[in-house]
């Protein structure tokens, strides 16, 4: 269960038709409910409770200035945060809450822009991430890549992937693999070892799972090669079977 930061607002006025008025007694108290990786809010009143995800962040306008929009649905119903402020409604119709959270400092800021150029706001004290999509990261060899390579995992974890040369210790394909996923691409001939990252939360590329990564190599290296009888390729599992022959260790992080 993730563990949730609670704030309570206080409303201050109702804007409706571009006129402010009191709240009425349903909207007086707002609850906030914030999952401790920031990617899900609960925002609950006397007669509403709505789970919502963090979807995107617009530009600030002139009327509501420096505002990160946390929920967009088809550009009307949005949730708003800056410091102790929450902003709620339609911006539409003008129909719109201000309300005071005391103990709310989200401290959103500019964290990036899109490749539409509009600046995106989010949460510069959390660095965790969505987890990517199971996929080939690098691809560092120009060699003809013409041997089967698949990689099975179970959930729970997830899993930063490297194939290094056996002799060079270079590193020649990196990959990320979901938990339950399994990703099947070809590789070029060589002998190689596999060493792998592994964790729940993902934190980028450069801190990978945190603090909570475990490394591993694989014990025995693995021969890509052309034959008579064809190319030879392999199928391993990063996670225990019964009568299972993939040995591992755990490494060091300066080894990965």
């Amino acid at each position: 269960m993730i563990a949730e930061d609670n704030f309570i607002c206080e409303t201050e006025y109702v804007i409706n038709a571009g006129k402010k008025f009191l709240p009425s007694e349903n909207l007086k108290r707002i609850t906030i409910n914030i999952s401790e990786d920031r990617n899900r809010l609960t925002f609950q009143t006397q007669n509403m409770n709505s789970i919502y995800y963090y979807k995107s962040f617009i530009q600030p306008t002139k009327q509501i200035p420096s505002i990160g929009v946390s929920f967009e649905d088809n550009g009307r119903f949005v949730d708003m945060f800056n410091n102790n402020l929450l902003y709620f409604g339609f911006i539409e119709s003008g129909h719109m809450i201000k309300a005071h959270c005391p103990n709310m400092n989200l401290n959103l800021r500019e964290v990036s822009v899109n490749s539409s150029g509009n600046i995106v706001y989010g949460f510069p004290h959390s660095n965790i991430t969505s987890i990517p999509q199971t996929k080939v990261v690098n691809d560092f060899s120009k060699t003809k890549k013409i041997a089967p390579f698949t990689i099975e995992t179970s959930s729970g974890m997830n899993y930063f992937v490297k194939l290094k040369d056996a002799y060079s210790n270079q590193t020649i394909m990196e990959f990320f693999i979901k938990g339950r996923d399994k990703i099947s691409i070809k590789v070029p001939l060589g002998t190689y070892k596999i060493v792998y990252a592994s964790g729940e939360k993902w934190y980028g590329y450069s801190k990978l799972f945190g603090d909570g990564t475990i490394y591993t190599k694989t014990d025995q290296d693995f021969t890509f090669q052309e034959t008579y009888q064809g190319v030879s390729g392999y199928t391993i599992t990063l996670y225990r079977v019964s009568n299972g022959n993939l040995r591992t260790s755990y490494i060091n992080k300066s080894q990965f």
